[in-house]
């Protein structure tokens, strides 16, 4: 992926959120976690507390700039068929929303999740359904980024 440059974000006092979603930016799953790390936290993990409804919410509200409508939840799968873990926490996923037919490996080279929001995907004709999908971890996809400080980060543009 290269160096990430963070000059390309400018910090804001204001009240950040606790997760940002990066419409104009398209990276597979390592290049996520990468750049989420960079910029001093972690890729955003889909759980039924707290985060789920509010990624599957920031899709819908970016769904005109995030042209694939969908985003990885921070889960991949271990070498052992069917079980997947939090990549931040190493926590085998115990909670799951998954679409219709998921997950099924489709190709066998399935081994990360990802939400896919209301309404249509560049995706569509292999992700129909809104909910996790097991897909490619190398599709590039717009990052959520999860901070537990707060990023002070505001968008340029």
């Amino acid at each position: 992926m290269g160096t990430i440059d963070k000059s390309e974000y400018c910090f804001d006092d204001n009240k950040p959120p606790d997760m940002i979603l990066f419409p104009d930016t398209e990276l597979n799953f390592e290049e996520t976690v990468e750049f989420c790390h960079h910029l001093g936290g972690s890729i955003a993990t889909a759980n039924p507390e707290e985060t789920y409804h509010d990624m599957l919410d920031m899709l819908e509200e970016e769904k005109d700039n995030c042209w694939t409508n969908i985003v990885f939840s921070g889960h991949k799968k271990l070498s052992r068929e069917g079980r997947f873990v939090d990549v931040n926490s190493k926590k085998e996923m115990s909670w799951f929303d998954w679409a219709y037919r998921e997950p099924n490996n489709n190709g066998g080279n399935e081994n990360c999740v990802a939400l896919k929001g209301e309404g249509y995907s560049v995706f569509d004709t292999i992700l129909l359904n809104t909910g996790m999908h097991e897909v490619d971890c190398k599709f590039k996809l717009c990052p959520i980024c999860k901070f537990t400080l707060p990023p002070r980060l505001h968008l340029r543009g």
